[in-house]
């Protein structure tokens, strides 16, 4: 059976985040948006360059997704995390999406947490979850 591990950036006061912008997420007038990629520093990228490439596949909310989506295709490829998260696969959960431009992107259907279980049922794999604020 395979885990989901999930990685987040909170702050203490329950802020969540992700590295890939400086103005990260600034809908609805949040003003701290961009709060993670100040505190980003080699520490953090050995740990997420080792966790992403030993992932089987990446489950994602849309919001994730698509910011994703816009950044690592066109990243540079000899990274091992950016080739690993370009090859492997991504499920995505939405509401809204029906299908995926990203390399081997698969949308979920409506009950996500009957086939998230059904994914977790394949052995070998360990499912990688990013979380933003809004996914």
């Amino acid at each position: 059976m395979s885990k989901v591990t999930v990685v987040n950036f909170q702050s203490l006061d329950g802020v969540i985040q992700s590295v890939l912008s400086a103005d990260e997420d600034r809908d609805g007038g949040f003003e701290h948006g961009g709060w993670v990629l100040p505190y980003t520093d080699e520490i953090v990228a050995e740990f997420m360059g080792r966790h992403t490439t030993s992932a089987g596949a990446l489950l994602l909310g849309r919001r994730t997704y698509e910011a994703f989506a816009s950044v690592w295709p066109y990243a540079d490829q000899e990274d091992p995390a950016v080739a690993a998260m370009n090859q492997m696969p991504k499920y995505v959960a939405s509401r809204t999406l029906t299908e995926g431009s990203w390399a081997n992107t698969t949308i979920l259907g409506a009950d996500v947490s009957a086939e998230v279980a059904r994914l977790k049922e394949k052995p070998g794999v360990i499912w990688w979850c990013s979380v933003a604020a809004s996914c």
